[in-house]
């Protein structure tokens, strides 16, 4: 039985006040030329890292003795990450923007952290309370923004549809009657988007969950799989252009939507010469980099800032091939782990951690398509991004051991 105590609701806003802070400054986007300079008031940014923060870890001074221990180990990854982008901002082409970033995003990652560290009552109602802060948003920025074809107002429909992929995984967490609102209207608003980005991520997710919750019944067979996916994976290239292509036309069908109502050439959208431009920059420091999130301007870049549209080329030119090695292992190792905790959970009883493990490893296999074609990769102010984040945390911070009981449903 839970003590519904005040304490125990406090830490469960964080994520709910994160959202809504993302959001809420959406509502100044009334016009076309809003877009091309937009950018979310700082304090809406800060605001919105520092609520996470402080509220999913509050519980630690409230009440300590009601939360679980962690696993510390395998967070060696995320403190090998850290401390790589910390040590490398002196020679950054911005060492004080690059070390600033590094100590924010530190703090994102320890709220991350924290946040696993509650109990499983305010886990679920954390989930419960984002779905419940998007639809609040949602209603306010319908008051305040004209309806248009794929978007509110000139938000962009990209950030509609990630910001239904996160009411997918909230509904998708949670138990009860808004299990399946919160599933229904994310799914909405990435059709009424129309982002194919998304839409292929979200393919990919559920691909992902139905096979591991009923086709892929064991860690071996899982693991089998992930070999020979990888080992396919260096074809990739020698057939991208018509795997996108493909791809882009099949998703193009299903939306209803085509290149030409998107004001483009192709199906990648115009990313190809992001991508070029991207090559060249990365070709003058390739092995460290130019800097973490220091790549807005850059004297020698054929283009005016430097932003690949793509989250794992824009890793590189921030932090170098060696910095991409160490977020790979980083990526790697916790899906791995999050592998291992679902499938030693699956035979017990339906427990959110249960559903967590599960929505997490296929979180984490879906977000590579984002990862290749959005220029995300640490955003801290993007609904996936931030996700995808939270998530590696859970996979690396949650013990193994937990898995082998039902210590934890």
């Amino acid at each position: 039985m839970h003590n519904n105590k005040l304490v125990d609701f406090i830490p469960a806003f964080g994520l709910s006040i994160y959202i809504a802070l993302m959001l809420i400054p959406l509502a100044q986007l009334r016009y076309f030329e809003a877009q091309l300079t937009y950018d979310a008031p700082r304090v809406f940014q800060v605001g919105s890292v520092l609520s996470f923060v402080v509220l999913s870890s509050s519980f630690f001074v409230l009440k300590r003795s009601a939360y679980r221990a962690v696993s510390l180990s395998a967070l060696i990854f995320v403190a090998a990450f850290i401390i790589y982008i910390i040590l490398t901002s002196p020679s950054s082409i911005y060492p004080n923007r690059s070390f600033l970033y590094a100590g924010v995003t530190t703090f994102f990652f320890a709220g991350c952290y924290y946040f696993w560290r509650q109990s499983n009552f305010q886990i679920e109602l954390s989930f419960k309370m984002v779905f419940i802060a998007i639809v609040a948003c949602f209603v306010y920025l319908l008051i305040s923004l004209p309806l248009r074809e794929r978007t509110l107002g000139w938000i962009s429909p990209n950030l509609l549809a990630h910001v239904g992929l996160m009411s997918i995984i909230s509904g998708l967490i949670v138990s009860g009657r808004i299990k399946l609102v919160a599933i229904l209207f994310g799914v909405g608003l990435i059709v009424f988007s129309q982002s194919r980005t998304v839409f292929v991520a979200l393919a990919v997710f559920f691909a992902s969950y139905v096979s591991i919750n009923y086709l892929v019944n064991s860690y071996k067979r899982f693991i089998y799989i992930s070999i020979i996916l990888t080992l396919v994976a260096p074809v990739t290239p020698l057939i991208s252009s018509g795997l996108v292509s493909a791809v882009s036309s099949v998703s193009s069908v299903i939306l209803g939507v085509d290149d030409a109502n998107r004001v483009s050439g192709s199906g990648l959208s115009g990313r190809s010469a992001y991508w070029e431009n991207a090559v060249y920059v990365i070709s003058e420091r390739p092995l460290i980099g130019h800097g973490f999130r220091t790549r807005q301007s850059l004297d020698y870049s054929e283009a005016s800032a430097v932003n690949a549209h793509s989250g794992f080329l824009n890793l590189v030119l921030d932090t170098g091939i060696l910095g991409a090695i160490i977020f790979a292992a980083l990526y790697v190792v916790a899906a791995n782990r999050a592998a291992l905790l679902y499938f030693s959970l699956r035979l017990c009883n339906d427990s959110i951690q249960k559903r967590i493990s599960s929505v997490a490893l296929s979180f984490l296999i879906a977000y590579l398509p984002i990862f290749i074609v959005e220029p995300n990769y640490i955003n801290l102010s993007h609904p996936t991004s931030m996700l995808f984040t939270l998530f590696i945390m859970y996979a690396l911070s949650v013990p193994l051991r937990f898995g082998r009981s039902d210590s934890l449903s």
